[in-house]
């Protein structure tokens, strides 16, 4: 996925959050902040239900996320059509929620600590790169930032930094 955004259906909704088809004219800082998405220079961001921030040199930024209308659906719908992995969601999930007319991506009020006079500067916009890369890779992050939490079920796994080291081998070996 190096380099490119929007690559899967979730990724795609939030890409056109920034490219949009409505635009009356080219939008110069595009290009800009497509680059600085790409070379890493907005770590993270950190995506929470109904917040998106990033540090783009030196610049915070901060991305507020409506939570979606019609909540019930979604997680209706969620259980419905479990993904697989952990951090994944199924194309028939996104399939169901653009049938009734569930938006997936949606901004709400942006700011950014820079100067810039344009309502959407280039760390706003390289910021929502990033967040489109990042969604593509843990597509869960689509629904968390519009305020529905991944499952409760885990199907057995658990983080690799909630295993308790101390002592682990010792405690599970053979007689």
């Amino acid at each position: 996925m190096a380099g490119e955004f929007g690559v899967t259906p979730w990724g795609r909704a939030w890409l056109r959050t920034v490219e949009s088809a409505r635009l009356t004219a080219p939008e110069p800082a595009l290009p800009r902040a497509r680059n600085m998405a790409r070379n890493a220079e907005v770590p993270g961001p950190r995506v929470t239900p109904g917040l998106v921030e990033a540090e783009v040199r030196g610049h915070p930024v901060r991305i507020e996320v409506p939570p979606f209308e019609d909540r019930e659906t979604v997680v209706r719908l969620r259980a419905e059509y479990p993904a697989g992995a952990p951090g994944e969601l199924a194309d028939e999930l996104h399939e169901r929620l653009t049938e009734q007319g569930i938006g997936l991506a949606e901004l709400g009020e942006q700011h950014c600590g820079c100067a810039s006079r344009k309502p959407r500067c280039v760390h706003l916009l390289a910021t929502l790169y990033a967040l489109t890369r990042r969604i593509d890779e843990e597509p869960r992050l689509a629904l968390t930032v519009r305020g529905v939490a991944p499952d409760q079920e885990n199907h057995g796994w658990i983080a690799l930094a909630e295993v308790p080291v101390a002592g682990f081998y010792t405690a599970h070996t053979l007689d």
